[in-house]
């Protein structure tokens, strides 16, 4: 998360790979399930948008974890935590977002 007064903006981008806005990886869910947490209980936090670069928004699930045990936060788990949010929770999408990336 960057915070830039009350407005919080939030990469979404894969730490171990540092790629931005391709897949909703393990480590990608995890960011934005464990950064609203941060952002919502912050009073001084008004609203999160979510951001990519490049041609794609997000291009969904990572298949290269199909059938592997799950890590850290599941796609539900990040999708509840922005549904669920106090706060507005906006998405830049400037590109293609496809699957469970919209």
């Amino acid at each position: 998360m960057q915070e830039n007064g009350p407005v919080w903006t939030a990469p979404v981008v894969d730490p171990v790979t540092r790629r931005i806005g391709l897949t909703l990886s393990a480590p990608v869910r995890d960011g934005i399930y464990k950064g609203i947490g941060q952002a919502v209980v912050n009073p001084a936090v008004r609203a999160i948008v979510l951001i990519c670069d490049g041609k794609t928004f997000i291009a969904g699930a990572d298949i290269s974890e199909f059938g592997k045990p799950p890590k850290g936060a599941s796609l539900f788990d990040a999708q509840n935590a922005i549904e669920n949010a106090t706060i507005p929770v906006i998405a830049a999408i400037h590109g293609t977002a496809l699957g469970g990336g919209l």
